[in-house]
């Protein structure tokens, strides 16, 4: 083995021999190329590092694009129910606290209401002198209001719910931007052969039925009632019919839209009696109050289904006095307001489960005064203390509004 080794030896030293090798001098060259490259491999190494951390330091954040942090979100405290009031199924909610209250100049006379939102309230001054009006369109959390001239005599009427008139006995004022601008109308009497879709017929200072359109007046029915009217409602029922009311507990509909009327008897047509009809469904209900008296004694309450003759349903109990219109509910039940009656400071809702032939006061509620239909849900007034309205899309949940 020892002969092997050496020649193995001998045979790798000529192999070395015949293998050209690099100049001392280039191979220098070379080390000194890869020291330099090894140094500046590890100096770019340490600056992506340095540029990677002062990122995530700079944007803490993931995304395509650098943006500034955005400040934490305040949350503004939200507004704190007043009072509620509940009794044989109707509530009465108060005034949202820390909502504003708006006070309009004088008296508030009217509210008018076009949907559950966007409703109107109407204050006057001396008899007519000057006119407010307010406007919601939150359902009466939050108002705005706006100063008319004096339209005289003045009733307020919701046409839509961008749509407002003031019909004055001395002038009359529409607006179509929500009340935030006004133009005078010209209302000389012409006449009109129907009531469209969308129409609105009410009762003028002269005691006729004219009808407006969201576009403006109209003009005058051709066809009137058979009797001097002073009321009609304010929405359709649900046959279509628009019912009016007059002096002597006179009572009429037009189904057809104003071409012709159908007058209904009360057997309570004495001097001084007025009607009003109040629809849900198939039922009419004809409330008959005596208007010398203040509050105005009730003289009965009446009612007809599916379009049948009137038959007085009571009451035979208490309330003595009412105050506006009966409120056909939902459930089949009648709900009424005394309008302060005589021996009391304080007006009372009275309940109705068995169509008006008896009534039970509805115990722990707020005071209230006159109630009325408008073209969605309804209105009551003086509610919890007086000059103060509330709004009911059924009857049943009433919401004190934030106006005053």
């Amino acid at each position: 083995m020892p002969a092997l080794d050496d020649r193995l030896a001998a045979a790798r030293t000529d192999l070395l021999h015949e293998i050209d090798q690099p100049d001392l001098a280039v191979i220098g060259d070379r080390a000194v190329r890869l020291r330099r490259r090894r140094a500046a491999s590890r100096t770019g190494a340490a600056l992506l590092a340095l540029v990677a951390v002062g990122a995530l330091v700079a944007r803490p954040w993931s995304g395509d694009q650098a943006r500034p942090p955005e400040p934490a979100a305040t949350v503004a405290p939200a507004p704190t129910a007043g009072s509620v009031y509940t009794s044989d199924g109707i509530t009465v909610n108060g005034l949202v606290l820390g909502l504003p209250v708006i006070e309009l100049p004088g008296t508030l006379v009217a509210a008018e209401f076009a949907d559950p939102d966007h409703g109107w309230v109407l204050a006057t001054e001396c008899g007519g002198c000057s006119v407010t009006v307010g406007r919601t369109v939150d359902g009466g959390r939050n108002w705005t209001s706006r100063a008319l001239g004096p339209p005289g005599d003045a009733q307020l009427v919701a046409l839509d719910p961008e749509t407002v008139l003031v019909r004055g006995s001395e002038r009359t004022m529409l607006s179509t931007s929500g009340g935030l601008g006004w133009q005078l109308v010209d209302v000389t009497s012409r006449p009109v052969d129907a009531i469209r879709a969308g129409d609105r017929p009410i009762v003028n200072p002269n005691r006729t039925v004219e009808v407006w359109a969201p576009s403006g007046y109209r003009g005058d029915l051709a066809v009137q009632p058979p009797f001097t009217p002073t009321w009609i409602s304010a929405a359709p029922a649900a046959d279509g019919g628009w019912w009016v009311g007059g002096d002597d507990a006179a009572l009429a509909v037009t189904r057809d839209r104003g071409r012709s009327w159908k007058r209904y008897t009360l057997p309570t047509t004495v001097p001084g009696n007025h009607v009003e009809v109040t629809a849900l469904g198939v039922d009419v209900y004809a409330i008959v109050v005596d208007t010398r008296d203040t509050p105005a004694p009730q003289r009965g309450i009446y009612r007809s289904t599916a379009g049948g003759p009137f038959v007085r349903v009571g009451p035979i109990t208490p309330p003595q006095t009412i105050g506006g219109q009966v409120v056909p509910l939902l459930d089949g039940r009648l709900l009424v307001s005394n309008g302060f009656a005589d021996n009391s400071l304080v007006g009372n809702w009275y309940v109705s489960a068995d169509h008006g032939v008896t009534f039970t006061a509805a115990r722990n509620m707020p005071q209230v005064g006159t109630v009325r239909r408008t073209p969605s849900g309804y209105v009551a007034f003086d509610v919890v203390a007086d000059g103060w309205v509330a709004y009911s899309s059924d009857g049943a949940t009433w919401r004190k509004l934030q106006v005053h």
